[in-house]
């Protein structure tokens, strides 16, 4: 069996085309997957635009300022520094009625660490509630705790018991979906993923270079 394999791939090896077919394939996944980390774009503190491997070395120095597990009163705490940048009017936008971050407030406090906010912020809105400016949590009292995870809880049965335009869960999707997150191990550990989910997205990708395999063994079959 191993010699007919050998003997296999000697013979699609040899093969002019089979070999063209193969190195222009990877060159082509190669330049796919370089292309997103070349067009990648992070703003610096001072809100000047950076781009490539400098852009994802600042992403993960951001997203690291606040990794470490997610407590209840580590929440507590970043929920009140974040609080406390509304209590300074300079750090204020002063043609909008609602208090609002000002454009250099948000670009040194707010969108160098947006996954992190909008992670916080998304569990405290209702379901199918945008906000973009992170309102929410400027709002919250911290007086009697957070409750973070209760929160969190509470909102995944909220989205499963919605109606929806075209399909609801089933009681059997409800059950699994909840007891899932809450078999989820308290605290969840907050950290640097941007790389992962950009190689997660690439990941396709990969289909030009199985295609370019299977043009090549075809004729073994």
């Amino acid at each position: 069996m191993n010699e007919l394999l050998s003997f296999e791939f000697k013979k699609i090896a040899g093969k002019r085309f089979n070999m063209v077919v193969v190195l222009c394939s990877i060159l082509l996944t190669a330049i796919l997957f370089w292309l997103p980390v070349k067009q990648y774009i992070v703003l610096t503190l001072e809100g000047k635009q950076v781009q490539g491997r400098e852009a994802i070395s600042l992403e993960k120095k951001y997203e690291n300022q606040y990794a470490g597990e997610l407590t209840e009163n580590k929440v507590k705490i970043d929920i009140e520094d974040y609080q406390a940048l509304f209590e300074n009017k300079e750090n204020l936008s002063l043609d909008k009625d609602e208090k609002t971050l000002n454009k250099k407030a948000a670009s040194r406090y707010l969108y160098p660490y947006i996954p992190y906010w909008k992670l916080i912020n998304g569990v405290y809105l209702e379901p199918n509630i945008y906000d973009s400016n992170y309102t929410r949590i400027a709002k919250i009292s911290t007086e009697n705790g957070i409750e973070f995870y209760n929160t969190r809880i509470e909102k995944v049965k909220k989205m499963l018991n919605q109606t929806y335009c075209d399909s609801n869960y089933s009681e059997k999707e409800k059950n699994f979906w909840i007891s899932r997150v809450e078999d989820t191990k308290e605290p969840i550990i907050f950290g640097y993923h941007a790389g992962w989910l950009l190689l997660f997205y690439c990941l396709e990708l990969l289909l030009v270079a199985i295609l370019a395999i299977c043009i090549c063994i075809t004729p073994i079959f």
